[in-house]
Order: structure tokens, then sequence, then C-alpha cells
């Protein structure tokens, strides 16, 4: 047993949080993390943050305690130590580690590239892509967008997906995975959701690679729950959400709080997908 585990003394949300790794391998890390109920998704790159009761727990079925520093010393000495350097470089400094993808029907859902650069750019200006999601964006944003969502995949294995057509490999959009932590009812939660270029549409593309996410984030990311909303006057949205089974919480639709008043898509629908006796309901 080489999971280790340092004392409680990082303050969040009212409670004091500690470090659990393994210095052997992230396999060894996540098993263990899963016997403490700890899903895939809370993984931070190099390890799980844990509560008070969760360290007297980790401890119970053999995490090793362990001083701060000297779990640092044996993280880097053992190879697994993925710092803040990682993230701050984007895409740049994930591309030598694997990351996770996806194959459904048509779809491969992958890690991002340098050449996905300029045809998410264009997407993300174009207005009738953008037209529920906040208006275009310019390059840098769409940049930044990407080295985040790179970072995201290789350091945590989650987050969003480059989607790619595998019979002529041309970039489809993106599908996948995000945090919403604003204040809302039903936050914080675990959101699935898609943007796809103009030329793709139509191909049902959107349905298919987000099915293949939502049986990666229940099998792999240990997930009891994924979300989805949108405005409500983004039909197309809503009958994928329809289409890949998730079931509209009228009673959790939602003002976007990153919208101002007077945007028409300021009002948001909730769909959830959860699962009950091992199956997606």
């Amino acid at each position: 047993m080489t999971v280790l585990v340092d004392e409680c003394q990082w303050p969040f949300r009212g409670r004091l949080w500690c470090h659990l790794v393994s210095d052997a391998s992230f396999d060894e890390l996540h098993a263990f993390a899963r016997k403490l109920g700890k899903p895939r998704v809370a993984f931070q790159g190099d390890h799980y943050d844990l509560h008070e009761t969760e360290r007297s727990n980790a401890i119970e079925v053999g995490a090793i305690p362990i001083d701060g520093r000297d779990l640092v010393r044996r993280l880097v000495a053992s190879g697994l130590r993925r710092g803040p350097a990682l993230s701050r470089r984007g895409l740049t400094g994930v591309a030598h580690l694997p990351a996770p993808e996806i194959s459904t029907d048509r779809l491969r859902l992958r890690q991002w590239t340098d050449a996905d650069r300029l045809p998410y750019q264009a997407m993300c200006a174009d207005q009738t892509v953008m037209t529920f999601l906040g208006g275009p964006t310019g390059s840098g944003s769409a940049n930044q967008a990407i080295d985040k969502r790179a970072v995201g995949l290789a350091i945590r294995g989650v987050g969003k997906w480059a989607v790619e057509r595998t019979d002529t490999c041309e970039f489809v959009g993106t599908v996948g995975f995000g945090f919403a932590l604003f204040e809302a009812p039903f936050t914080p939660a675990v959101e699935l959701g898609w943007r796809l270029a103009r030329s793709q549409w139509g191909n049902g593309f959107a349905t298919e690679a987000a099915r293949g996410a939502i049986e990666y984030g229940f099998a792999v990311l240990g997930l009891n729950e994924i979300v989805a909303f949108t405005s409500d006057l983004n039909d197309a949205s809503r009958a994928v959400m329809d289409r890949l089974g998730m079931r509209h919480d009228a009673s959790a639709d939602f003002a976007h709080p990153g919208r101002a008043d007077d945007d028409p898509h300021r009002l948001q629908v909730l769909y959830r997908l959860a699962v009950a006796n091992g199956q997606p309901q």
C-alpha cells in the first residue's frame, strides 16, 4: 500500500482539507478513492481532496498519514506530481500526457491539437452557432478555451473533448463536461454541453457524441447525476436532451446569473439524468 494522506490544514467552505495521493500509480489512487466513495470526477490532477471525516476513513482502510512536505517529496520522486506549471502552459504543457478518448459509431472524442484552433475559432465566431451561447467570441477567447479544455482532459481526465468524424477526420465541434458552480438550487453539478460547427448539423452528431460522454461519465467518472441546461427557446438542444433520455425538471428552471436581465436567453431550462440501480434514469 502506497496511498498517502497529509494533515487537514487547508480551509474551504467551512472545513479543513487534506490531500490523498499515491506514489505508485494513479490507478491505485483511483481505486482507493472509490473505496471512500469519491467519484473519479473529484480527481485534482495528482490527488484527491479529503475533509476531516474522509481522512479518518482513509486511514482506517489503509492510507498512510504523512507530513505534507514529505507527501510532496514522495509525489515528486514518483514522477506523478502535476503542478500548476502544466496548467499555465495550456495545451503545450500537457500535449505529452495521455488523455481519455471515446469512440462512437461515427465519431471520435479526443484530446485537442493545434490543428483544431482555426476550425474552433471559426465555429465560435459563427453567429448562428453562438445564438444561445452568449454570442460570437474572438480568436483569443477561443484559444484560451482550447487550452483550458486540453488541461482538464490530460490532468483530470474530465472536460470537453474535441470531436472529429472517423470517416473524414473533419472537426465536428466539442462535447463534454463542465462544472456548474454558480448560485442555483441544483448547483454544484456536473453539466453536459455540446457545440457543433454549422456544417455538421443535421447528422445526429450531437446526440451520438453526448451519449458517448454520458456513458463515460457514469462508468468511468462515477457520476450519480448529469445535468444539462439551455435557453427555453433552444428547441434543437432540448430535442437532443430528450433523445438522450434526460428529463426536464421544470421546478429547477432558472435565470442564468451570467446573463443580463434583458438577455432573451436568460431563462434556462434544466434537464437531469441520474443513475438508479446501475442504469441511467
